[in-house]
């Protein structure tokens, strides 16, 4: 293999995304399978050009001069242009009131609809850190679980959410009747969060307005299931092949970062296939043997990470 093939990346680097959804049956609504609202219109800029040339032999008979160098033509198609523009915008406004969509203060306004606030935080630095679009579109799902006399899993889930805008990610299961475990997930390090912060955090799910009056809180650190990845691309013939490298070792880093989430298993054709990408022939999986499957309060953390790659040779 070349030598400069990056043939292990380092995990440190492995940083979590927005919280995705916790362990557990119930999940929230999935977005990303709401069809867009009709409003919504599919732009064609040549769709509109054409329209605009039959409106003006419809208002001017007599116009033959259909050749793009016409100055009407031009006109034309600067109008279309245009209107193409105006529709796009419109598609974008109605965009920004969806949930979805929406971005930046657009979703702080729908946020504010469901009594919901952005959170902010100090870093170490002094630096202060706002709550990103994905975590509070997240808890803008949740709001309608918070109203809720808790009991429900997603109940404990928003509060917790809301707890500290440092958490990534929280499973909320029950070991044992009328017993409701608390697993977090933090934004920093590896994610284990320190014994003061889960001892604050069942204070705060204590809370009468909070705990179901039944139930008995424990909140727990996550558990760490340790593996590896070692594999080999076998790889066409041709050029570009440390981009095909490159583009395997980005995204099996995206893979592991979007999985590292409490009670998340790591499958080998979820590994394999995120390494499969264009200009790759096989993938030679050696580690992990079997399917990394963890229980609810786990969670799978990859240690290293080594892909080799080899060029395919006919037969």
């Amino acid at each position: 293999m070349p030598e400069n093939y990056p043939s292990t990346i380092n995990t440190d680097d492995l940083r979590y995304l927005s919280p995705i959804l916790p362990a557990g049956e119930f999940v929230p609504i999935d977005l990303t399978n709401v069809p867009d609202p009709q409003l919504i219109e599919e732009l064609d800029y040549e769709a509109v050009r054409i329209a605009m040339i039959a409106d003006f032999q419809q208002r001017w008979p007599d116009f033959d001069a259909l050749v793009e160098s016409d100055p009407v033509i031009k006109l034309i198609e600067v109008a279309a242009y245009r209107e193409t523009l105006l529709r796009a915008r419109v598609n974008h406004a109605a965009r920004s009131v969806l949930v979805a969509y929406a971005q930046k203060n657009d979703l702080d306004q729908l946020a504010a609809m469901v009594n919901v606030t952005r959170a902010k935080y100090e870093n170490e630095d002094g630096q202060l850190i706002l709550e990103d679009d994905a975590r509070l579109r997240l808890r803008i799902l949740l709001a309608w679980e918070g109203l809720a006399a808790t009991g429900t899993t997603w109940a404990y889930v928003w509060h917790v959410y809301n707890f500290s805008p440092r958490v990534a990610n929280v499973s909320v299961y029950s070991p044992f009747p009328g017993v409701v475990r608390i697993v977090p997930l933090m934004d920093e390090g590896d994610g284990q969060p320190t014994r003061d912060f889960l001892r604050s955090l069942r204070r705060y799910i204590k809370r009468d307005d909070i705990k179901n009056l039944t139930d008995m809180i424990q909140v727990r650190p996550p558990r760490f299931i340790n593996f590896e990845i070692r594999a080999e691309l076998v790889l066409y013939p041709g050029a570009g092949q440390t981009v095909v490298h490159a583009n395997a070792m980005e995204a099996i880093k995206y893979y592991l970062n979007t999985n590292y989430r409490v009670g998340r298993d790591i499958n080998r054709s979820s590994i394999m296939a995120a390494l499969h990408q264009s200009g790759v022939s096989n993938v030679r999986l050696a580690e992990p043997k079997y399917n990394i499957v963890v229980k609810k309060n786990q969670i799978a953390r990859c240690e290293n990470i080594t892909v080799n790659a080899s060029i395919y040779e006919t037969q």
